[in-house]
């Protein structure tokens, strides 16, 4: 939630700071002459047309038709977008979605091929340095946007679409799939990897100093230490799921006695639950001196 935040509002705040840079001029030769020598590696050629605007000759090209659709989008907005003869910072700005709109970040889009899909990338990476170099306020709020849009497409990948970050019940599944980090499971480094990336993004756009468990011993912003900590939880006390064993043993019971409350078989009910837990090894008296010994521990 805390990066999320951070992200929903850098987006804000480049939304504004583009506005801010309506009118304000800003030269993209570096990037056009960038663009225009990918073209060319790629046997792409820029021919004017009769009404004096840029369009790509794909005659001696080996970009297939899949590559060819957004490779023209791009170059018909440029031409759209300079005609005046000048390109201001919100232009820019624009020019940079409409590359957006025809290649997927995180994942090729259909039909694109890794040739297409660098060269548009490039142009939007030196568009996006030349708004930063020039208009720091619009580079500052950028990169905010960029770091934390990234750290939650990284933990997206891993999770898979079906989960949904901005759910309800999302702390439930995503609890879930951190213990993932305690099993063999193949995806193992990759989660450790994007929960080392999620604190720090954490830390640096939105929790700073605050502890996420309060008090000392497991009191610092380490997301391995909660993980450890609630698997230590069920370890002690139990599953709490209703659905588990141990919540469906436990629930039955409680039928049992409620059925028979105020008869014969109450005491042989309650004789049971207490065997239950014998077996299981579980008290809460016991279950609680086993996890002040895991604080104390945290404390060393």
């Amino acid at each position: 939630r805390v990066i999320r935040k951070a992200n929903t509002e850098a987006g804000r705040n480049i939304r504004k700071a583009a506005s801010d840079i309506k009118g304000k001029p800003i030269n993209l030769e570096a990037a056009a002459n960038g663009f225009a020598q990918s073209l060319d590696d790629l046997g792409v050629r820029l021919v004017p047309d009769s009404k004096g605007n840029l369009r790509p000759d794909f005659e001696f090209s080996q970009l297939s038709p899949g590559d060819r659709g957004p490779m023209k989008e791009v170059i018909r907005q440029m031409n759209i977008r300079g005609r005046d003869g000048t390109i201001d910072g919100l232009t820019a700005h624009k020019m940079k979605k409409i590359i957006d709109n025809n290649v997927t970040f995180g994942k090729v889009k259909t039909g694109l091929s890794g040739d297409a899909e660098k060269a548009l990338k490039g142009f939007r990476s030196s568009i996006n340095k030349a708004l930063g170099d020039t208009f720091p306020e619009y580079g500052k709020q950028n990169k905010i946007y960029s770091e934390t849009i990234g750290v939650l497409d990284t933990f997206q990948d891993i999770a898979g679409k079906k989960l949904n970050l901005s759910g309800d019940n999302v702390d439930k599944s995503v609890g879930t799939m951190m213990k993932g980090l305690l099993s063999n499971d193949k995806a193992r480094i990759r989660l450790l990897d994007s929960i080392t990336e999620i604190e720090a993004a954490a830390k640096k756009f939105g929790i700073g100093d605050r502890k996420l468990l309060p008090g000392k011993g497991l009191g610092s912003d380490d997301l391995l230490n909660q993980i450890l900590f609630a698997d230590e939880l069920d370890a002690r006390f139990g599953p709490v799921a209703r659905g588990s064993l141990g919540g469906v043993l436990a629930k039955e019971i409680q039928r049992g006695a409620q059925i028979l409350k105020g008869g014969p078989g109450e005491a042989a009910v309650a004789l049971t639950a207490k065997g239950v837990e014998k077996a299981r090894g579980i008290n809460d008296k016991a279950a609680f001196k086993s996890m002040k010994e895991l604080l104390k521990k945290g404390k060393k």
